[in-house]
């Protein structure tokens, strides 16, 4: 049986989204070690763009080699590293190099190419390290630039996992739902991506569910999981759930965790991944998205200065676990729920909670 992953997404504490351009390898390998002995065994890495990418034409060679320092560190921390590849969104603000500003992503031919050509330099530059457990497409790529329709979406996933493939055909791709895809009709249907994917991925945050009891409602990340993995019949890992510790007490927050970690297990969840590695440094407030996203710096497991928060100890209650064997069966008709996307959603929470 499959092991339940427990894992955490990274961006360095004193220097958040701009840690490719100021990239310095010890404090990667401090940040890992104490991932590491929090029990935790992957982490998601995000390729921003404009880092990777800096023209149409071009790939930045030093931050693939960053790059790969990156897994070397993971590699020697007992880490995995799930690696998101199209990364324009991101903690609410959109990141893009010049050059594809105004532009559909999903259609323009010279994107598309330059798209391609970042896919296959980033898999063949990574699928031989052994910390590459696989790749995500893109970060909530919809709030980056929305696919002008369903059939926009399929066959830009068909091409991208088509290129990757054709690089590396062992590794897993994914790309991450977030509740926006199930609030409404935003082109990335459940079920193409299962299709097209070989596991699907959840993000969900009870603070931006308005739909739930409450901010603190820990129902929401194995509720969600659950409905995507009903929407596709396909297995889901939770990639994204947490909490700022600007909202409600320690012990609350803990009682988030806690039951938001139950209810992915109990769902059937390849694993759980944290947002986020660490709070953010006081020295990188006046930076975007820092500056306006204020309940965005202290999502972390860690304070900034790198003492655990009091929840860190849940995580080990849930070590160690094998994933809960629930049949991936499609029970939900897209074509239906995507009529009435926030109706049906609210009725399929009361059941859940009904049944809870």
């Amino acid at each position: 049986m499959q092991k339940f992953l427990l894992g955490v997404n990274y961006w360095p504490a004193k220097k958040g989204m701009f840690w490719w351009k100021d990239f310095d390898k010890e404090e990667v390998k401090r940040d890992f070690e104490r991932i590491s002995s929090a029990g935790l065994e992957i982490v998601r890495l995000f390729l921003l763009w404009e880092d990777f990418q800096p023209s149409a034409n071009k790939i930045n060679q030093q931050a693939i080699a960053n790059l790969i320092e990156v897994f070397t560190i993971a590699r020697e921390c007992g880490l995995k590293i799930l690696l998101t590849l199209f990364v324009g969104h991101m903690s609410g603000a959109n990141w893009a190099p010049d050059w594809l500003a105004g532009r559909n992503i999903y259609q323009d031919e010279e994107i598309l190419t330059a798209s391609c050509c970042l896919a296959e330099t980033i898999a063949g530059s990574v699928k031989e390290e052994k910390a590459l457990f696989g790749y995500d497409l893109a970060n909530e790529i919809d709030n980056f630039v929305r696919p002008a329709s369903r059939q926009q979406a399929r066959k830009w996933l068909r091409f991208i996992v088509s290129k990757i493939k054709a690089v590396d055909n062992i590794h897993p791709i994914t790309l991450g739902l977030h509740l926006k895809n199930i609030e409404e009709d935003r082109g990335f249907w459940p079920e193409d991506l299962a299709e097209f994917c070989d596991f699907l991925s959840m993000h969900s945050y009870s603070i931006y569910a308005k739909w739930a009891d409450n901010p603190l409602d820990g129902k929401i990340a194995g509720f969600t999981n659950r409905l995507i993995a009903r929407m596709s019949g396909a297995k889901v890992m939770h990639t994204e759930f947490g909490l700022s510790t600007t909202t409600g007490s320690s012990r609350e927050a803990s009682n988030y965790f806690d039951t938001s970690l139950r209810g992915l297990y109990e769902s059937g969840a390849l694993g759980a991944m944290l947002w986020c590695y660490s709070d953010y440094d006081p020295t990188i407030f006046n930076q975007p998205p820092f500056d306006k996203a204020i309940h965005e710096r202290s999502f972390g497991l860690f304070q900034a200065d790198g003492k655990p928060k009091p929840y860190k100890d849940i995580i080990k209650g849930y070590r160690n676990l094998r994933v809960k064997q629930i049949p991936a069966v499609k029970e939900i008709d897209n074509p239906v729920y995507y009529k009435k996307p926030l109706e049906q959603l609210k009725e399929e929470y009361r059941k859940f909670t009904l049944q809870s």
